[in-house]
């Protein structure tokens, strides 16, 4: 098996955090020019209601994933049982958060 190249990971890392300081450095004063404060406001307002969507889809899923699967690690059975549990509850809760984003669009001030 090949071993991983650290070297040249950490260079993907540096060119992935340049990166993300970079483009919205240049991005952000032609997008502001174009779009005006209103229009900022309005992507920034859209923004935060998708963030609230977001923390409603994850609802804590991870942290309980992590404690279930280690719990029980061992049993190959269970462990499948549940994964399967926490894909259902993933898929409910990321359906409850579209419902909700779907009526804050609907009644938001277009």
């Amino acid at each position: 098996m090949k071993e991983p190249n650290i070297q040249k990971n950490t260079l993907y890392s540096v060119i992935k955090s340049a990166a993300a300081i970079l483009f919205p450095l240049i991005s952000f004063p032609y997008a502001s020019r174009v779009l005006l404060a209103e229009g900022v406001g309005r992507i920034n307002f859209g923004n935060s209601i998708i963030s609230y969507c977001s923390l409603i889809a994850t609802l804590g899923i991870t942290s309980y994933a992590i404690r279930e699967c280690a719990r029980v690690r061992n049993n190959r059975e269970e462990l499948s049982k549940v994964a399967s549990q926490l894909f259902t509850i993933n898929m409910v809760t990321t359906a409850i958060a579209y419902a909700f984003l779907a009526i804050a669009l609907i009644f938001a001030d277009a």
